[in-house]
């Protein structure tokens, strides 16, 4: 059962009730876009009605990605030697988590 106080019903200056029909120009238009990034044009207006920005997510560095895929696999597939039973000696678990422990420190992102 929801409680009473939480209910959007008793919080109505939070429900988005109304609507707003905006014409813009080409510039202002480019403007709303370049502000809003990925996000929807309605939401950067909020943020900009709220004084806040947008987060942007960055784009993917594709080369750390794969050194860190790598070096994750070589991590998985320690764990599923140690997992089956299987020796593993401590040097080379050792030599994997250096080389991941790296990878993680020099990774540009």
């Amino acid at each position: 059962m929801q409680n009473s106080e939480n209910s959007e019903n008793t919080k109505p200056n939070l429900r988005r009730n109304h609507v707003l029909k905006v014409r813009l120009n080409i510039e202002e238009l480019e403007l709303l876009d370049a502000i809003r990034g990925q996000h929807a044009r309605a939401q950067a207006i909020r943020f900009l009605l709220n004084n806040d920005k947008p987060q942007t997510t960055p784009e993917i560095n594709s080369f750390a990605w794969t050194q860190l895929s790598k070096s994750a696999s070589n991590l998985n597939q320690i764990s599923k030697k140690l997992n089956g039973g299987e020796n593993v000696g401590i040097e080379e678990i050792k030599t994997i988590l250096e080389t991941f422990r790296g990878t993680l420190l020099g990774a540009k992102l």
